[in-house]
């Protein structure tokens, strides 16, 4: 479909589907409410909904509208899931956040010219943007 597009739909371009990229991903690839342990479990839950909201940021109008808005996000994710706030939420798991990490690096990112607002703000659609 995509060499038939590239070919014969020139102004047509590929996107992702943002819900199931983050939200279904993270139910897939990412420790449970319950990895942290009980106690931790609300912070833990948080941290999470926390990380997906930023990388949902990235896909809509007002957060991330520019290339270099963009990369200086990506860098402040990172290092918030790197932070001590961070491995509080994981009960001092290290594990746990090496593993969102992964997530992000290898299954969010590696698909970000099919989501990234700032890419097709200037495209036009049926939709949104």
């Amino acid at each position: 479909i995509k060499i038939f597009m590239g070919e014969y739909l020139t102004n047509a371009f590929d996107g992702a589907c943002g819900w199931h990229l983050v939200r279904q991903g993270c139910i897939r690839d990412c420790p449970g409410k319950n990895a942290a342990g009980k106690e931790n479990a609300e912070k833990w839950d948080q941290f999470l909904t926390h990380v997906k909201n930023w990388l949902y940021s990235w896909m809509r109008p007002g957060y991330c509208e520019t290339e270099d808005e963009y990369k200086i996000s990506k860098e402040l994710l990172f290092r918030y899931i790197s932070s001590q706030s961070a491995l509080q939420a994981a009960g001092g798991q290290q594990q746990l956040l090496d593993t969102v990490k992964q997530w992000v690096q290898n299954k969010v990112i590696v698909s970000e010219n099919h989501f990234l607002f700032y890419l097709r703000k200037h495209k036009r659609a049926f939709h949104t943007y």
